[in-house]
């Protein structure tokens, strides 16, 4: 339930304190006094956007703080989820600054707007005219149903199963979809892989064919140096080397007179016996070099094959290639392991379907077995609204798939007047009904304790006399089971509340303020007296008041 509530900086408010307890509060005021205002307030801690034309001075900012005292699982599970601390009393504070940034709060913990809603929806139904458009919602109406019929648990139980389901859905379609276009490549990668595959690719053969392929085109050329080198080298009498052995003997008689001169005698015959190797080397190598036109198209036609492919594929290299064809190899083991995968995920489909849809089926028939009983205490509490030939049937039917509420879909059918036909609500209730109805329902699931605390803004609104007196006593009903705050116009219902606050707007100095004050029981008197008749009090007023209030 609220426990407390600090308003600062918010519209007419400068700053307000108010205290609640359990039971049925009612809050009074004239018109434009600033009723609406606390509950815009109240919107900010409970997740709603925020507005920086909210701000009474704009050099301030606006804080609002609320403490809270709730017990349920729920809420437990969002606190530990996102790692919050669990105090008693809650404390949820939003703060707003002129340059309309927000802040939100949970125990002093910084927090997002999503999860100040989530745990305001836990805490709190604030409930205004405009929510009687909910009638018409179909989620509305199956989560009327579920509360009175007390298998929220299960339905929220199915409903994360259900989310589960969607996800494991979606993923098969996309897992589809990539098959389908992996297929469409398939044969195209499966002929690029063979090409490759027979090609027989080799690290380095590209360089190595290359360098064949220039002795092979220059080999006549290559010979024909060689050999004059040869010759030129050779041990002919005209050749370098007995020129070069003749040098090499001269030197080394003189090589006993000097170590200079033994050192050139040394290095000569060194060079002798490198030019010698040479010119061996260079023999060998004359004779391995041969013009052979089969192994120079050999060669030509490999590089051509190998340089189409590092274009087709667009590579600089063989290297490069073989990554490429690991890449397809890899592509096309990736279609098996998808046509694995889906046949994995549908049949986690399939398991997840049966078991949803043995949840939905006992869903169905928990709500199909209090429907009787719903429509009995609906029309009984209608018929004390003064609607006395007021009927309602709760038309719940089979789907054939399961869907986020189960297998059910549901239709609230209602008719105002004996004999009439049933239709749905949404189309033939007028305002005034709609707003009884949904009062109506708000009463039923107050016993089942679903939220805490609940606010009623003007649901008197369009009613009066008897009809009021009996709207008060609904509202004080639902105030055994949980705490109740009714903003309200009527004094039937004003004097059935165990606290009574008045709203009420000064003209100060500077500026127009609205100030809240709880009212003693001679102030509350006065206050129902002034609601009965207006400015104009007489001592029977205030007498009926009185007994009013004591009644």
């Amino acid at each position: 339930m609220l426990l407390h509530l600090s308003i600062q900086n918010y519209a007419l408010i400068r700053h307000l304190e108010i205290d609640f307890s359990s039971g049925l509060t009612v809050i009074t005021g004239e018109t434009g006094a600033g009723k609406s205002i606390l509950l815009g307030a109240l919107d900010l801690i409970l997740g709603k956007r925020a507005d920086t034309r909210v701000l009474m001075d704009n050099s301030a900012k606006c804080i609002v703080e609320g403490q809270f005292s709730a017990n349920k699982s729920e809420l437990d599970d969002i606190l530990v989820k996102n790692d919050l601390d669990r105090f008693d009393p809650l404390l949820l504070r939003r703060e707003i600054n002129a340059q309309g940034k927000s802040r939100a709060f949970v125990n002093d913990t910084p927090v997002t707007l999503n999860i100040l809603k989530e745990i305001g929806d836990l805490l709190i139904d604030i409930h205004s005219q405009n929510e009687n458009l909910n009638l018409s919602d179909s989620d509305f109406q199956f989560s009327v149903i579920d509360s009175f019929a007390g298998i929220l648990p299960e339905v929220k139980k199915y409903k994360s199963g259900f989310i589960e389901f969607r996800l494991l859905a979606e993923r098969l379609s996309d897992l589809e979809e990539a098959e389908k276009k992996a297929n469409a490549e398939r044969d195209y990668l499966t002929f690029l892989s063979e090409e490759l595959l027979q090609a027989h690719l080799k690290v380095g053969e590209l360089q190595q064919l290359e360098q064949e392929q220039k002795i092979l085109e220059h080999a006549g050329e290559i010979k024909g140096i060689l050999n004059t080198v040869a010759s030129q080298l050779s041990q002919d009498e005209n050749g370098l080397m007995p020129k070069l052995k003749e040098i090499s003997k001269a030197i080394s008689k003189l090589s006993d007179f000097d170590e200079v001169l033994k050192e050139f005698s040394q290095r000569i015959t060194s060079s002798y016996i490198d030019l010698e190797d040479l010119a061996t080397g260079l023999s060998r190598y004359e004779e391995n070099v041969v013009f052979d036109q089969e192994r120079t198209e050999e060669v030509t036609e490999r590089l051509n094959l190998i340089n189409t492919l590092l274009r087709k594929h667009q590579v600089n290299d063989v290297d490069e290639l073989m990554m490429v064809s690991q890449k397809i190899d890899s592509a096309l083991l990736e279609g098996t392991s998808l046509q694995n995968e889906i046949e994995k995920i549908k049949k986690e489909l399939a398991n997840s379907q049966g078991l949803l849809e043995k949840e939905a089926q006992l869903i169905s028939d928990k709500r199909k077995k209090i429907t009787t009983e719903f429509e009995k205490q609906t029309t009984g509490i209608l018929s004390n609204l003064g609607m006395p030939n007021a009927s309602i049937k709760v038309d719940i039917r089979n789907s054939n798939d399961i869907n986020r509420n189960g297998k059910d879909t549901i239709k609230l059918l209602f008719n105002a007047n004996k004999g009439g036909e049933l239709q749905e609500l949404s189309l033939v209730a007028s305002g005034g009904e709609k707003s009884r109805m949904m009062l109506t329902l708000k009463s039923l699931l107050s016993d089942k304790n679903t939220i805490p605390t609940i606010i009623f803004d003007e649901i008197d609104a369009g009613v009066s006399g008897a009809i009021a007196d009996k709207v008060g006593d609904i509202i004080k009903h639902m105030a055994d089971h949980m705490q109740v705050i009714a903003i309200t116009h009527l004094p039937q219902i004003a004097g059935k509340g165990n606290d009574h606050f008045k709203v009420y707007k000064e003209d100060l100095e500077t500026r127009t303020q609205t100030f809240i004050k709880k009212l003693t029981n001679d102030e509350r008197v006065m206050e129902i007296a002034k609601m009965m008749s207006g400015k104009k009090m007489s001592e029977s007023t205030v007498e009926s008041a009185r007994i009013l209030l004591n009644n």
